[in-house]
């Protein structure tokens, strides 16, 4: 299959120095036969287009991007029918058992234009954070701890509290204006106007899903209230080390 556009082995040279961290290198190689792609298939970390062209079409080349500190392996090949643009997904590390993956979504690779800076952006800020989100619900997993989340009520009177247990989540509680209170033994909103607080969780539960931590949103129990009557609120007895659920 012949398809015109940039050159891969000059783009694959020229992105991997672009990319964050020391020491990527670019290995290309160039298939003469169809048989040639079937290695580079096995481990691809992905389940969407990358995958897909790699087992369905017959390709002309690819090249492997490795980080030598990391061992990060990423695989680059032409987009087919976009002789602009290529596509560029990751490999599994194989140091972990199988059955850590089970629970995980891949990180599906990207399609980037054939400008090497830009698409070094676009693997550092969109493909890169999320392998590595996936990569430490993997870590997690074959280590058999509990997964990272942020478990988050909301109170009928507005209140907005969330537990964490990671550093990575309490740095998302505390970015988007979370406090710790030492009564409620929790991160807490300030009064904040019901709207802005729905954009907020929806903000959050993206930059929480963006480093691997899962959001857990719940409601106290429901009890019969009584009929609101205007009056003095009863006097404050003791105080609890943190809300009900």
């Amino acid at each position: 299959m012949t398809t015109p556009g940039r050159d891969l082995q000059t783009f694959a040279q020229e992105l991997a120095p672009l990319l964050p961290g020391p020491h990527w290198r670019a290995e290309y190689t160039r298939y003469s036969q169809y048989e040639d792609q079937f290695p580079y298939e096995s481990g691809l970390w992905d389940t969407n287009h990358l995958s897909a062209a790699v087992a369905d079409l017959v390709l002309e080349d690819g090249a492997v991007l490795t980080q030598e500190a990391t061992g990060t392996r990423l695989y680059l090949i032409r987009r087919p029918r976009h002789p602009d643009q290529f596509l560029i997904g990751a490999y599994a590390p194989e140091v972990f058992n199988v059955d850590a993956y089970t629970n995980v979504d891949a990180p599906d690779g990207i399609a980037v234009p054939d400008h090497a800076p830009t698409a070094a952006d676009a693997i550092a800020q969109d493909f890169l954070l999320r392998y590595q989100a996936a990569l430490d619900q993997v870590r997690r997993a074959h280590a058999g701890q509990a997964p990272d989340e942020v478990i988050m009520t909301w109170y009928a009177d507005g209140a907005l509290a969330a537990r964490a247990a990671s550093g990575p989540a309490m740095n998302v509680l505390i970015a988007n204006g979370f406090h710790y209170d030492t009564d409620e033994r929790a991160y807490v909103l300030p009064d904040t106007e019901p709207a802005a607080q729905v954009r907020l969780v929806q903000k959050m539960g993206a930059q929480l899903t963006q480093r691997g931590i899962g959001l857990i949103m719940r409601h106290p129990p429901k009890t019969a209230l009584p009929e609101f009557k205007v009056a003095a609120p009863p006097a404050r007895t003791a105080v609890p080390s943190a809300r009900r659920r």
